[in-house]
């Protein structure tokens, strides 16, 4: 049996804790006035947010969710932390700040407003399933992605951003590509593998105090199509950096 929250208002919030849930819960266009807090959920089914208004803090702590949506959401600030799921999606939300973290098969940021995004180690265990982040067409004025080291490729499709900083351990491979407009890129102190910046228009792109240990591809040529893509880059700059292949 599933269970719907509709049009309902939370004066008090929604406060779950250390509870299995085995029914797909949806909360649809719902307000929650006090803070909605889920701690220690264990949740074998989909969990879902759609179209709900958060007046108050939103924040999922130390919980196991099969598969988590959240879509066309209204928040101040939204923290998801120390959680594991098969698949997190966050999609046509506005917030002030987004904090993310813990485990992930799979990723989807998109067409969100943010000013805020921090994701911070994230998927820092290896695991046989290949895990993909896609962040995709978002407008957020900073996000930041801290990770001791992330386990995930990471695929950018288009979106607006003002700030962009990668710092850590990535172990996988870092692709930008359809068009992604940025004011300030940073790679900054930390170990790469793979980074592919096929398209888009990039005011700043600065690599420094970094190892890149695989090759570093800044080309606006699509080889599959043999058509050539829009790039391009108005500053770029190496400063301190060890590069064991190429840079081309």
């Amino acid at each position: 049996m599933n269970e719907l929250y509709e049009d309902e208002i939370f004066n008090e919030g929604f406060v779950l804790k250390s509870q299995k849930v085995t029914n797909k819960t949806m909360f649809k266009n719902c307000t929650f006035i006090g803070k909605c807090e889920l701690k220690g959920i264990t949740h074998s089914k989909r969990l879902t947010f759609y179209g709900c208004k958060f007046k108050s803090n939103f924040e999922i702590q130390d919980c196991s969710i099969d598969l988590l949506d959240i879509h066309n959401c209204n928040f101040d600030i939204a923290t998801i932390t120390k959680c594991k799921s098969s698949y997190l999606t966050i999609k046509d939300i506005k917030a002030e700040a987004v904090y993310i973290n813990g485990i992930y098969e799979d990723f989807y940021l998109g067409k969100n407003e943010i000013k805020e995004c921090d994701l911070k180690d994230m998927n820092s265990e290896y695991a046989l399933h290949e895990s993909e982040f896609i962040i995709k067409d978002n407008k957020i004025d900073r996000l930041n992605i801290f990770s001791s080291s992330l386990f995930a490729n990471i695929t950018f499709i288009k979106g607006v951003y003002n700030w962009i900083t990668l710092k850590g351990m990535f172990n996988e491979t870092l692709v930008f590509q359809d068009n992604v407009n940025v004011e300030y890129l940073f790679f900054e102190s930390s170990i790469f593998n793979r980074i592919d910046i096929k398209s888009g228009d990039y005011q700043n792109v600065n690599f420094q105090k970094s190892t890149f240990k695989n090759l570093v591809i800044i080309d606006g040529i699509d080889i599959l199509e043999n058509s050539k893509k829009e790039l391009t880059i108005k500053r770029l700059g190496f400063y301190s950096n060890n590069f064991e292949q190429n840079v081309s």
